[in-house]
């Protein structure tokens, strides 16, 4: 499996996550639970924001890994 589809895959699941969280969240607001509903709500964000940023330095190390193997092909030559 490619570094590409792993960094999809990641994004995807956290759309997925976030939906879930998302109507999770509106069935305890909708049971009368404030406190239940907003700590879904954190959650939710938090796991948003740590499932996109697992990505970015997928694709960051990728984008560093390749400058390196470029780098190190000129200074062979």
């Amino acid at each position: 499996m490619s570094q590409k589809n792993i960094v999809a895959i990641l994004r995807v699941l956290s759309i997925i996550f976030g939906a879930i969280m998302l109507f999770t969240t509106f069935v305890a607001l909708g049971d009368g639970d404030i406190v239940g509903g907003l700590t879904l709500v954190f959650g939710g964000v938090v796991q948003f924001i740590v499932l996109q940023f697992m990505a970015s330095l997928l694709e960051t190390k990728k984008e560093t890994l390749d400058k390196i193997i470029q780098i190190e092909g000129k200074l062979k030559d």
